[in-house]
């Protein structure tokens, strides 16, 4: 079973509390923090398909 988004974005990330006031402020914030998770989330995968596919090029 995966871990959870809400805790890995704490623990991993460092993000425990917004620091824009009012709903428009908290939700760019939270946008731009999904953004970046998601962000290395892909990354993470383009990394094991290069070494994949190095693997199969030997």
């Amino acid at each position: 079973m995966g871990r959870v988004c809400g805790l890995t974005i704490k623990e991993d990330m460092g993000f425990t509390r917004f620091r824009r006031r009012g709903m428009k402020g908290v939700t760019m914030e939270f946008l731009l923090v999904c953004l970046g998770y998601n962000l290395k989330k892909y990354h993470m995968y383009r990394l094991r398909q290069e070494k994949k596919n190095a693997l199969k090029a030997c």
